[in-house]
């Protein structure tokens, strides 16, 4: 059996894509997070860093010893590995995988997560040119994923961990955008989700806390804020 300890965000709902995607029986323990469900000392023994997702995997079905993993990215990785899908075996496919995963995380991860901590929780609040870096990095990365599905129907060429790895995070309500400005991103936008498993996972999701900001894109209805109508992510600082 594999336990899946989660809460519907960017970094949790790719897990659910994925298990989907492999047929795994799942066990999903929603861990209220707004709540601060996470922050005990039982929950710090399988997550040091005290966040979700949490794989537990007992080994039950394949006869290997029980893996604890923390971490989306490593759990993706687990996965796709142990099961040979989604991550090519060796060579310039897997290569490029695995840097599009790590890229999520180390880039995609901290700028849209401050992106949006700016605007949802400090607008107003922070400096006018804390606000425009935000904004410019932001675009910065569409664009870097622009560029890219301009070459590949994929971002490893074929469907990946590494897109399940960045789709949650582009949020186009959330960020202010349009799709259609990046027609390569949004044709992959539309293909995956358009994937029955992932609709699977955000009705997964929607389930355990349809308010999440995550799923507002996915919901239909716009997101609403209390912020101007009028502001959008700025191209270059000071326009």
């Amino acid at each position: 059996m594999v336990d899946l300890y989660f809460w519907p965000t960017a970094n949790g709902i790719k897990i659910p894509m994925l298990l989907e995607e492999l047929g795994i029986d799942y066990r999903p323990v929603a861990l209220d997070i707004r709540a601060g469900a996470h922050k005990t000392e039982a929950f710090r023994k399988i997550s040091p860093n005290l966040k979700i997702p949490v794989l537990v995997d007992d080994g039950a079905l394949d006869g290997n010893a029980p893996v604890t993993v923390f971490e989306s990215g490593a759990i993706l990785l687990h996965l796709a590995e142990k099961h040979g899908r989604f991550l090519p075996a060796a060579g310039q496919g897997k290569a490029q995988a695995l840097g599009w995963l790590f890229w999520q995380s180390a880039h995609v991860a901290a700028a849209f997560g401050q992106y949006v901590y700016f605007v949802e929780q400090l607008f107003g609040q922070v400096s006018e040119p804390l606000l425009d870096a935000a904004c410019v990095e932001l675009n910065r990365l569409y664009g870097v994923l622009e560029t890219r599905l301009a070459e590949a129907a994929y971002l490893a060429g074929d469907y990946s961990i590494a897109d399940i790895a960045v789709f949650p995070w582009i949020q186009p309500r959330r960020h202010r955008r349009r799709l259609a400005d990046t027609p390569n991103l949004a044709r992959w936008h539309a293909a995956v989700r358009a994937r029955p498993v992932v609709d699977k996972a955000y009705r997964l999701g929607r389930g355990i806390a349809s308010e999440e900001k995550v799923l507002s894109d996915w919901t239909g209805p716009e997101w609403k804020t209390g912020l101007s109508a009028v502001f959008r992510p700025r191209t270059q600082p000071g326009v």
